[in-house]
């Protein structure tokens, strides 16, 4: 609003109008790119230079396919790139559910325009009517700029529908520490979840170490602020009934004549520990109740409650097989049991190696 500096928005200012002209030229293509831009933080979260760099988008590549682990994390970068550069983001996915009389006014669209199009194939399924349509898209964009961005699945679909495309590159810079240190910062302390049942701040148990492992489809959504869960609860349905009876313990150790009152784990300061009373006496209930009370001082600890009679036949191939048990192996079993969903087995295969520092193991 300063005088002779910039002008000012009105109706009869040429910077409106041109607005105007433009989405009244191409309101289709308009509305497709609001629609999917309202899914992208692009001015709140950045990713740093390298990340972005590294999709190599170069002005010669007329065509370029680049095979992203998320979808939304790579058009974020792909804008960067582009700056301030024409540009329309079209969601494929929503384009196939338009009416066909919309379908078609959007190709009169595409033909004409100059705009840098960036296609994003991440909801489509490869089947025949929905290739039709990708490949009459691909027809009318043939000669411009353009540039899809895909998951690995429809890879296959998607360089038969462009054929002409000259540049496949992967994104594999999509992890929290492929950001901008500041919005790495504004993420993990925003950001929370549900950690065995207790609401926490992101940035109390993300280190530098793991920001490695926050990625894809998870980052995303705490970009997006959802909540997500990690890990099961560790109360129990017997132990909810009877809370309200709850007194304090005192455990001792064997051949001491007093013990001493636990209200934590922190309390007990061995390694190794093996509680033994009668049957019925409360040993679960005891460490039903250290856990939760634990949980409550320290949320970001992850609590790990093994039944070792669900896992005989794991112990059964060690004794079998005259498996070495020392601590990476015990590593591997603990993370096992960790992933496992209910009632069913986790097949996934975890490798550990000794780290640097001889207190930590490395998944």
């Amino acid at each position: 609003m300063k005088t002779n500096q910039v002008e000012y928005l009105t109706r009869e200012s040429d910077l409106f109008q041109k607005s105007i002209h433009s989405i009244i030229k191409e309101p289709l293509m308009n509305s497709i790119n609001i629609n999917f831009m309202s899914k992208i933080k692009n001015n709140t979260y950045t990713f740093n230079d390298d990340a972005v760099t590294s999709l190599n988008l170069q002005d010669q590549h007329a065509k370029t396919i680049i095979v992203a682990e998320n979808c939304v994390l790579t058009v974020m970068k792909v804008l960067q790139d582009l700056r301030k550069k024409k540009h329309f983001v079209l969601d494929v996915g929503y384009v196939m559910k338009l009416p066909m009389n919309e379908r078609n006014a959007l190709r009169i669209e595409l033909a004409n325009t100059n705009n840098i199009l960036i296609f994003v194939c991440d909801k489509i399924r490869n089947a025949k009517n929905e290739k039709r349509i990708l490949e009459n898209i691909a027809a009318v964009v043939q000669e411009k700029k353009t540039i899809i961005v895909t998951r690995k699945l429809l890879l296959p679909m998607i360089t038969e529908c462009f054929p002409n495309a000259e540049h496949i590159v992967n994104d594999v810079k999509s992890s929290l520490i492929a950001m901008t240190e500041e919005s790495q910062k504004i993420i993990l302390e925003n950001a929370t979840m549900l950690f065995q049942g207790t609401e926490i701040k992101l940035n109390a148990i993300i280190d530098d170490k793991s920001k490695a492992f926050v990625k894809g489809d998870i980052l995303n959504k705490i970009i997006n602020e959802e909540t997500f869960v990690v890990g099961k609860l560790i109360i129990n349905k017997t132990y909810d009934e009877i809370k309200h009876l709850y007194i304090n313990r005192r455990v001792k150790k064997a051949g001491d004549q007093v013990g001493k009152i636990v209200t934590t784990l922190n309390n007990i300061l061995d390694d190794i520990v093996l509680v033994t009373a009668e049957p019925g006496m409360g040993k679960t209930t005891l460490l039903t109740h250290l856990s939760i009370k634990t949980k409550e001082c320290n949320p970001e600890i992850w609590i790990v409650r093994i039944n070792l009679l669900e896992y005989s036949r794991e112990f059964s191939k060690w004794k079998e097989e005259k498996t070495n048990i020392d601590t990476l192996e015990a590593l591997k079993f603990v993370c096992q049991v960790m992933l496992r969903d209910k009632g069913k087995n986790c097949d996934v295969e975890i490798e550990l190696e000794d780290s640097t520092d001889p207190t930590v193991a490395c998944i």
